[in-house]
């Protein structure tokens, strides 16, 4: 793609060019300069919706001669439309990562200027809509990552891609009427977010040594939050070699575990776990007590302390599942013939499985 560069990098469209310029990947914008500034004069398919008929690049001195209206700051860049309805240019800067907290740019929109967009699909809808309460005037556009002047059901991250770069995307302006027009850019300044410097915040209120059989995956309540990104971090499980067999399970012995959490930023917050790893459980949790059968009156609603025990995981907590047609809407019993069926499963999944028949009449069971 044909690109030119712009004459000052403090100037005019300068600052809104870079934002989407070119940085290396994986680092963040206050660690780097800003490159060079880039447009493109050329359509991109797909994308470029709105384009021009004339488009010029002033210095300030150029753009004094050249009767651009009093109050801009530096060099200009001015998009003309000629019986248009609308004028625009493709910005292109994929690779720069979308670490800015707002961008704020200043233009200047003609009399019959009806609206500001940026969009990514040709104008099929907007990622970006502002209408100009005033015009005749340099007004600013600011756009945040909470939303500010964003189109409706679109987020600041519209203008990025899956990977947090920015893509490339279409700036117009639509008129009210298809007459001569012409828009006049200045300059874009860019909040940029300070580089994250701060590890993920792991939460564990569990042991350090944990004690498990063989067979099993390590199971561990840990997480960790990253302010930064506003988001949770998923762990990666760093086991000393032998830990675990061809399928991933936890062998006989005792080994140390690395429970890391990476950021994007590649901050790492890590906790170190001692596994104890006994001998594989192969024996069924016990049920406490569980009757032959169950007889009782119509309308009663059941209650029963069944419990199970483990010899490896301690007490479990059974399921208790009643055949269908059993209990009411209200969970009370319903004259008939039905079935409990009392289920205890291990951690290791052994499985304890008692099926209890159940007498309900309308009298005293007989």
């Amino acid at each position: 793609m044909k690109k030119k560069s712009l004459l000052s990098v403090s100037l005019a469209f300068a600052l809104l060019f870079t934002l989407f310029g070119a940085l290396n990947i994986g680092l963040y914008a206050t660690d780097i300069p800003d490159p060079e500034i880039y447009y493109s004069d050329e359509k991109v398919d797909g994308v470029t919706a709105y384009w021009y008929d004339e488009m010029h690049l002033y210095s300030y001195d150029e753009a004094l001669a050249a009767g651009v209206p009093e109050g801009f700051t530096g060099d200009v860049l001015a998009l003309r439309s000629s019986d248009g309805g609308h004028v625009g240019i493709t910005l292109d800067y994929s690779g720069r990562c979308i670490d800015v907290e707002s961008i704020t740019f200043r233009v200047w929109c003609s009399a019959n200027t009806r609206e500001f967009r940026i969009t990514d699909n040709e104008g099929a809808d907007w990622i970006v809509r502002v209408v100009p309460e005033e015009t005749e005037k340099w007004i600013e556009i600011t756009l945040t990552e909470k939303g500010e002047n964003i189109y409706f059901g679109k987020s600041f991250t519209d203008l990025g891609d899956a990977e947090g770069f920015f893509k490339p995307v279409n700036m117009g302006f639509r008129f009210t009427d298809s007459a001569d027009a012409t828009v006049y850019i200045d300059y874009t300044n860019f909040n940029h977010k300070p580089s994250d410097k701060e590890p993920p915040v792991i939460k564990y209120d569990g042991d350090t040594v944990i004690r498990t059989t063989a067979g099993k995956e390590l199971s561990v309540d840990v997480t960790a939050f990253d302010e930064y990104d506003g988001e949770s971090i998923q762990p990666e499980y760093i086991f000393s070699g032998g830990a675990l067999d061809e399928n991933g399970l936890l062998v006989e012995g005792e080994h140390s575990c690395t429970v890391r959490f990476t950021d994007y930023a590649g901050n790492v917050s890590e906790i170190e776990l001692t596994v104890i790893v006994e001998a594989q459980d192969v024996t069924a949790p016990a049920l406490s007590w569980a009757p032959g059968a169950i007889y009782a009156n119509t309308g009663m609603r059941p209650v029963l302390d069944i419990t199970a025990q483990d010899d490896k995981d301690g007490e479990i907590a059974p399921t208790l599942t009643w055949s269908e047609g059993a209990l009411d809407a209200r969970g009370r019993l319903v004259a008939g013939e039905h079935t409990l069926t009392v289920t205890a499963v291990d951690k290791t999944g052994n499985k304890t499985e008692k099926v209890i028949p159940v007498k309900v009449t309308d009298g005293m069971p007989s």
